[in-house]
């Protein structure tokens, strides 16, 4: 009896027969016709780090690669080497906070495109809806995942 083994990350399929000699088993590897596709990715800034865990391990079930940042220092060096698809950023943090982060953000031709969804406690005073999306904290699941596909679709 033949089992066909899915692995998504590798969009490989193998298919192994179990009941056959340890010596002489089948492995099968073809392509399968799922289609490659890029996971969008974000770039979470926060220097909470039980806020930084449950919002990967939910955007992470959503289909996005996620990768995090303790402060505006480490956001610029990780969108720099790697540009995400959004940022989702903290506006008071150590060493550099979200309104700065904004700033370099624009100001950088490779990453001044890239969507910046500033998720806070404090409102930020400066330019909002022209620049950079917010959304005040605690935000409720739901409102987050829809603000968060509305700029970055899964």
């Amino acid at each position: 009896m033949r089992r066909a083994i899915i692995v998504p990350s590798h969009r490989l399929r193998a298919s192994i027969d179990p009941d056959g000699d340890r010596e002489r088993y089948l492995l099968r590897v073809a392509e399968t016709s799922l289609p490659t596709r890029k996971m969008p990715s974000i770039l979470l800034v926060d220097d909470q780090p039980e806020l930084l865990d449950a919002y990967r391990l939910m955007l992470t079930a959503e289909g996005y690669a996620v990768r995090c940042a303790h402060n505006g220092v480490e956001a610029l060096d990780h969108a720099l080497r790697q540009p995400p698809d959004l940022i989702i950023t903290d506006w008071m943090m150590p060493l550099m906070g979200g309104g700065e982060l904004c700033r370099q953000i624009r100001a950088h031709p490779a990453l001044a495109h890239i969507p910046i969804l500033v998720h806070t406690a404090m409102p930020p005073s400066s330019p909002g809806p022209a620049q950079w999306d917010d959304l005040i904290k605690p935000v409720p699941a739901a409102l987050l995942l829809a603000t968060v596909k509305r700029w970055c679709p899964p």
